[in-house]
């Protein structure tokens, strides 16, 4: 038996499934990494707290898509052919680590930055939920704004499972700001 999104292929027979859409509460309460694919990009987002958009709250394929992309996809380029959003990273970086202790000994923008990277050399436009233009009056989990972070210098190809990807058809190529608050149901 085999499971794609929505369809499950059970000895050569198609079965169709419901999808598994993670609780608002789940979803305001983690940093939940969801993919999709925009035109012939691939696309990695950490959430931050963020409803999901509907066509990417499902639970099974996320954990699916999630596996696939850590034990299966090898690193396609080095992390030298990566493009960092410093400008962003800078602004981040000051806002959120202002308190950090500096015993730890960490580099504060090589933390943050270190998953969108490795999103990267494998192939993604990785994206972050914007939080620099939240305020505090402003209900920070409906507010469901990304940011690019790490993609590669060039265009990958094509992956191996890609029918694993949702595709979000509004958009042929990925910007540097993506918004998908019209694309949740609440």
């Amino acid at each position: 038996m085999k499971q794609y999104g929505l369809v499950v292929i059970v000895n050569q027979h198609f079965l169709l499934c419901s999808m598994a859409k993670y609780k608002k509460y789940y979803q305001h309460t983690h940093d939940i990494a969801w993919f999709c694919k925009i035109g012939k990009y691939y696309c990695h987002f950490a959430s931050y707290g963020a409803l999901l958009p509907d066509f990417a709250n499902d639970s099974r394929r996320n954990k699916e898509l999630q596996k696939y992309v850590l034990t299966e996809l090898v690193p396609k380029i080095s992390s030298s052919s990566v493009y960092i959003n410093e400008e962003y990273v800078k602004q981040r970086v000051e806002k959120c680590y202002t308190q950090w202790d500096k015993s730890l000994r960490i580099n504060p923008r090589e933390e943050y930055i270190r998953c969108f990277v490795e999103m990267a050399i494998r192939g993604f436009w990785s994206y972050d939920r914007d939080v620099l233009l939240e305020t505090e009056s402003h209900e920070n989990k409906m507010f469901n704004k990304y940011v690019l972070i790490a993609r590669p210098k060039k265009t990958p190809h094509a992956f191996v499972k890609d029918y694993m990807f949702p595709v979000y058809q509004k958009l042929q190529m990925p910007n540097n700001t993506l918004n998908f608050e019209q694309d949740i149901s609440l």
